[in-house]
């Protein structure tokens, strides 16, 4: 038993490293997008939240602004920063 699971675990092992030298680079620049587009998907989506749901005279509606200017804030560093790293 303890054989078996030696070899398969280096097998596995080989296996993914194998994977991961081959889809190593597609994975990370997919995240680096995914990332991106999320935050700043998650700063449209409460802009416009607020805009539809809130009168602008109502405090609720002026937080939702600040935090997707916020939201926004932080796509622009992250895309800043991934360009950087280029």
């Amino acid at each position: 038993m303890i054989l078996v699971s030696t070899l398969l675990s280096m097998l596995l092992g080989y296996l993914y490293m194998y994977v991961i030298r081959l889809l190593g680079g597609v994975i990370i620049w997919l995240s680096f997008t995914l990332s991106l587009l999320i935050i700043a998907a998650s700063g449209f989506y409460t802009y416009f939240y607020a805009r539809n749901e809130y009168d602008p005279l109502d405090p609720t509606y002026r937080y939702l602004e600040i935090a997707s200017y916020v939201l926004w804030g932080i796509a622009g560093a992250l895309l800043v920063l991934i360009i950087c790293c280029v």
